[in-house]
């Protein structure tokens, strides 16, 4: 039976830690420092240094939630990489898709929608033909 984290988790998995990986990942993605980071969400410099080596694999909800409206990382995927099942079944938006979108005004993000509708109506009353991809314009 797997064993369900803990808070006081403090586990030395060191860089192969999946929450020290992607914490990492996304403060550099973002080009912050680990000082930058603490001033924007208040999330204290040496424990965010503790996550990212791995001595921390599990981060109260109320830490989570302000490093994840810094990095704008989906909530889900750090409770994945903690080791928590979630329903989102490990498919995520990409990040910066996710920034496109936010970006659009309501009336554009509903042409999005009303055109990935169409998509997919297309797809299914035409299984075996696909729809041409333009990469670029």
């Amino acid at each position: 039976m797997a064993r369900k984290p803990s808070f006081a988790d403090t586990s030395s998995g060191g860089d192969n830690s999946r929450l020290a990986q992607k914490m990492r990942q996304y403060r550099e993605r973002a080009n912050l420092t680990q000082t930058d980071v603490e001033r924007l969400s208040g999330v204290r410099r040496d424990y965010l240094s503790s996550i990212e080596l791995g001595r921390i694999s599990v981060v109260y909800p109320e830490t989570l939630n302000r490093l994840r409206r810094v990095y704008g990382f989906p909530g889900w995927e750090m409770l994945d990489a903690m080791g928590y099942q979630t329903d989102a079944g490990g498919e995520a938006v990409e990040p910066a898709l996710l920034a496109i979108i936010r970006a659009l005004t309501p009336e554009q993000q509903r042409m999005l929608a009303d055109m990935a509708k169409a998509t997919l109506r297309f797809q299914s009353t035409a299984p075996n033909k696909s729809m041409p991809v333009s990469t670029g314009g």
